[in-house]
């Protein structure tokens, strides 16, 4: 009898043992749920349906064209890419994606000798830095923290007739940045020399409504070397005509000349216009010098009001 009961309680120890273990090996399979935000895939390795307790997974962000992998969350945080994961229960993951920010259409507009616009496009809302200098080691900054699209900052205090380097930085939400420095070469752009006002008219008879016209912008004028006295000039501004009626026609002039005579003429034979402005002192360097330039406006439409191009005789 007692042998009976000692083989009983040996069977029952035997067979607790097996529930035991059974038990620990149905509690010990996991779940790895991964979750996505924005266009992308995660990959798993090894890839399956459930893990053992103390199972290391690789995990790898897989960002769509056009976004980037920004980070983990839930049961895994940070940023590294790839990253691993201990199995310790079920767990869930979630990598988010930020769609990627692009800078286009960088330009400087509204040259002026003392101050100039830099502008460009993204595809998201971002702010607005210029980081510009005389050289490429740039070492100036100018910013703006508007979320915008259009991104437009002016930079002031400029010197005359110099040129700047400058590279275009916009950050978005979630530190989501994008550079455009020209590949490494910067952008430039070069100051005027001078601003200049012109005012006067001198008629003909077939453009008598003509009242007055003046000129305000820029110019350049750099010598030419090998020829004395000779001067290089580039005008750049607006022409205002001032006709009878209390009409006014604004004119948008990028020209090129030299020193030739003391007036400039401007003349549009197709719908018969013409400006004559007296001409004004500039200093070139080596003392005031009196300066003028003859040039052509051509319109692309006859009927329009703004002179699109110049060409100079």
């Amino acid at each position: 009898m007692r042998l009976f009961w000692l083989l009983f309680i040996l069977l029952a120890v035997f067979a607790g043992f097996i529930l035991i273990a059974e038990g620990v090996s149905a509690q010990d399979q996991y779940t790895l749920s991964v979750n996505t935000e924005g266009n992308g895939t995660v990959t798993k390795n090894p890839d399956q349906a459930l893990y053992a307790y103390n199972d290391v997974v690789k995990l790898t962000a897989n960002p769509d064209p056009g976004w980037f992998f920004s980070q983990w969350s839930g049961n895994l945080t940070g940023n590294a890419n790839p990253d691993t994961i201990t199995i310790y229960g079920n767990t869930t993951v979630t990598a988010s994606f930020i769609e990627s920010l692009d800078i286009c259409r960088v330009q400087a507009i509204n040259i002026g000798n003392t101050s100039a616009t830099i502008t460009w496009i993204t595809n998201l809302g971002s702010n607005s830095t210029v980081n510009y200098g005389t050289t490429p080691a740039l070492g100036l900054t100018a910013a703006d923290s508007t979320n915008t699209t259009y991104h437009s900052v002016t930079l002031t205090h400029l010197l005359p007739d110099t040129v700047y380097y400058y590279e275009v930085i916009s950050v978005s939400s979630g530190n989501n940045s994008a550079l455009d420095n020209y590949c490494g070469s910067y952008y430039s752009f070069t100051t005027f020399s001078q601003y200049i006002e012109l005012d006067g008219w001198v008629g003909h008879s077939f453009i008598a409504n003509i009242l007055n016209a003046d000129f305000k912008g820029y110019a350049t004028v750099t010598e030419r070397p090998h020829a004395s006295d000779s001067y290089s000039l580039h005008v750049v501004g607006n022409l205002t005509m001032h006709r009878e009626g209390h009409l006014e026609e604004y004119i948008e002039l990028d020209l090129y000349g030299s020193r030739v005579r003391s007036v400039y003429y401007l003349h549009q034979e197709e719908i018969g216009k013409s400006a004559n402005l007296y001409g004004t002192w500039i200093d070139s360097g080596n003392g005031s010098t009196y300066i003028s330039m003859t040039g052509v406006i051509a319109l692309p439409n006859p009927e329009g009001d703004i002179f699109k191009t110049a060409k100079l005789h």
